[in-house]
């Protein structure tokens, strides 16, 4: 009767084995190329990099805490810019926008024009300025809306925006809202012609990143009861026939 040799070869389990740091990994790779001084450079490689990202930590902290005024919040901007950078945009107080109610009507597709959202923007203690807003277009397909939405504010001005998948955005605005300052924004729309009978739209702000804001070149958010939604406007027929 023959036997045969079988040969194992286990690792992996928890508590057995020696864990391996970057030391000793150093340590094996420099030992295997050059010898016991080649594994000695390897671990002091390691401490050296260590050493450095201390030392830099370090100088970080010192500079922030310790440099004079200028120089200290130009250290803090960088933080702010790599905060923002990971986080997103943080919250600020001093600006509010409000959603101004408006009452649901009734409207004929290919219709007049109709104001469907109204903003009002509204400043205390800071100048902000509004560049970008993305409206969402609700109760539609994106293939069936094929009107116009169009921005106007107090002075008459108007913006034509450009849809994209259930969105209407408005680029390259730039409104200026100093302390103290109420910014009105209307929304006026055309319903398409090829929407049906009973179906129902409605024009919102659906969220903080919808609103660009920024405050001294940072960008922001404003809180507020997110979504802004405007009126519904129910799609009628311009003769019924019983």
């Amino acid at each position: 009767m023959s036997s045969k040799k079988i040969k194992f070869n286990v690792s992996g389990i928890n508590g057995v084995g020696q864990r391996r740091t970057a030391h000793a990994d150093k340590f094996n790779y420099y030992y295997k190329k050059v010898g016991i001084f080649g594994g000695l450079f390897g671990v002091l490689k390691v401490c050296v990099v260590t050493a450095g990202f201390m030392i830099l930590v370090a100088a970080v902290t010192l500079t922030t805490n310790f440099l004079g005024a200028g120089q200290s919040n130009g250290m803090a901007m960088v933080f702010q810019s790599i905060e923002a950078a990971v986080n997103g945009p943080k919250y600020v107080d001093g600006i509010s926008v409000e959603n101004v109610p408006l009452k649901n009507e009734y409207l004929y597709a290919g219709g007049v024009e109709k104001e469907v959202l109204k903003l009002k923007f509204s400043s205390s203690g800071e100048i902000f300025r509004l560049k970008n807003l993305r409206v969402k277009v609700g109760g539609v397909d994106d293939s069936e809306w094929l009107g116009e939405l169009v921005l106007k504010d107090g002075s008459g001005h108007e913006f034509r925006g450009s849809f994209e998948d259930d969105y209407m955005s408005f680029e390259n605005l730039y409104f200026r809202i100093d302390d103290g300052d109420i910014l009105d924004l209307s929304f006026a729309a055309m319903l398409p012609s090829n929407l049906h009978f009973g179906q129902r739209v409605y024009f919102e702000i659906e969220n903080p990143s919808d609103i660009g804001l920024s405050l001294y070149g940072d960008d922001v958010n404003i809180r507020a009861a997110y979504p802004l939604r405007g009126a519904y406007f129910t799609v009628v027929a311009r003769k019924m026939v019983f």
